[in-house]
């Protein structure tokens, strides 16, 4: 990437967060909780913001404090906890479900609402095309994202929200919900944008470090982009989120999420604002699977021990996950919500473990709370694959369970254990610290 200004290269790769989070599943969910949440509207958008915006975006300055790496955030749970956890986020999540739902997503939003004479395969084959064009050189993946894509969706999505807000399409309601606040941050969690946030936070750092910027400077220019990120997801989450609410006197509440989009947009700009959000769940589709799938062959070339290259692995993930994309949006959800259970309380443990690491006294936080998180992740999965009324009525008795936070009370005094049972333990970080000076030393003496 060719060096700019610290400023300009905020602004770029603050695009390219903002596109890698905005996945066209993402563009479903405001709607919803606007209709929702009604005449409280205000109330829906807060929650929404502190789950699906703020928490994935301070992912990044988590994994930067640990270390500026995803490695070097989850190093203090175990040697071998990071390729682990990885291997099935990035395998099981992310070309499983994300890279093919981006592809069926863009079938069933971007293409159907236009003509239904494309079959599935085709459109699938040409998003994967466009994915592998993209994704195929590492080394410019975030300038890609950041210059080309992210500013025509956003101009998109911004004409389609600035005449929702100018012109109003209805008057938002009472719905009668009791806790729009809580009710809208566990729709924002569920979006999983902050397992993303983890995953890919490192491509981003490394776009920093890569243009010469020295540690303070990548420091300041994270905080940068991670600004132009949330003020990109809070204006696009927060209009949409409105437009939904304007139509709560006149829409059912259990209304398809798509169709609630679409109508949205047919009311806001009729037939051209339809060929908008074709053009915008498209771009947005294809932004995000170029973030994950440049992550995962990263990963996979690592693991791998560079046996097989990058570009290799991303013509690998652009033909299993055609294969899988052809199954359609539904199907991809279904299977991988237990495991996305499992892994996103985990995800959030990790992101302030991150944030405060410099404060952290010993690896035993990090221990105790990813293994207690993790347990009642794996009840929550069971509850979504059993639909067990004993677990239910268990995890309701937990202090937060009903607005499911179950795991956060337990996980927090489970770190306070795994302080005092680790406090003689230095830190995996320190202990590195100190061989890494030791080495330098010797050479040092050697020199001498």
């Amino acid at each position: 990437m060719k060096k700019n200004n610290l400023l300009a290269s905020g602004i770029i790769i603050g695009f390219a967060i903002f596109a890698t989070y905005f996945g066209a599943g993402n563009l479903i969910f405001p709607p919803q909780i606007g209709l929702s949440s009604g005449n409280q509207w205000v109330l829906g958008a807060i929650g929404t913001s502190i789950t699906a915006i703020i928490l994935p975006i301070i992912a990044v300055v988590g994994v930067l404090n640990a270390g500026g790496s995803p490695e070097n955030l989850v190093k203090p749970v175990a040697p071998w906890f990071y390729k682990v956890f990885y291997f099935i986020v990035l395998v099981f999540i992310g070309a499983g479900s994300t890279l093919p739902r981006s592809a069926a997503t863009t079938y069933e939003m971007g293409i159907l609402p236009i003509t239904n004479s494309l079959p599935i395969w085709l459109v699938s084959g040409v998003f994967f095309v466009l994915f592998y064009l993209f994704a195929n050189n590492k080394d410019n993946v975030i300038e890609k994202i950041g210059k080309f894509l992210t500013p025509v969706l956003l101009v998109l999505l911004f004409l389609i929200i600035g005449k929702a807000i100018i012109s109003p399409i209805g008057t938002p309601v009472d719905t009668g919900i009791t806790n729009p606040l809580a009710s809208s941050m566990i729709s924002g969690y569920l979006t999983g944008d902050l397992t993303l946030g983890v995953l890919c936070s490192g491509m981003f750092i490394t776009a920093f470090y890569s243009q010469g910027y020295n540690k303070k400077q990548v420091y300041n220019g994270t905080l940068i982009a991670c600004f132009i990120a949330f003020l990109g997801l809070f204006i696009i989450y927060t209009g949409l989120l409105y437009g939904g609410a304007c139509l709560s006197g006149e829409l059912p509440q259990n209304i398809e999420r798509t169709t609630l989009l679409v109508t949205i947009v047919s009311r806001v700009l009729g037939q051209p604002g339809l060929l908008a959000l074709s053009i915008s769940v498209t771009l947005a589709c294809l932004t995000t699977s170029v973030g994950v799938g440049a992550t995962l062959g990263v990963f996979l070339e690592d693991i791998s021990n560079k046996k097989i290259k990058y570009k290799t692995w991303i013509f690998i993930e652009a033909i299993l996950c055609f294969a899988l994309s052809i199954q359609g949006v539904t199907g991809l959800i279904n299977y991988v919500t237990p495991l996305f259970l499992i892994i996103y309380p985990m995800c959030i443990v990790l992101t302030f473990l991150g944030i405060f690491d410099k404060f952290v006294p010993n690896d035993g936080l990090y221990k105790a709370g990813v293994f207690m998180s993790f347990l009642f992740g794996c009840v929550d999965a069971a509850i979504e694959v059993t639909g067990s009324q004993f677990l239910v009525n268990l995890i309701t008795k937990i202090p937060l369970g009903n607005l499911g936070f179950a795991w956060l009370l337990p996980t927090v005094v489970a770190m306070i254990l795994g302080y005092f049972a680790f406090k003689d333990v230095p830190r995996v970080a320190k202990l590195n610290e100190d061989i890494t000076e030791n080495i330098n030393a010797g050479m040092d003496i050697e020199s001498v």
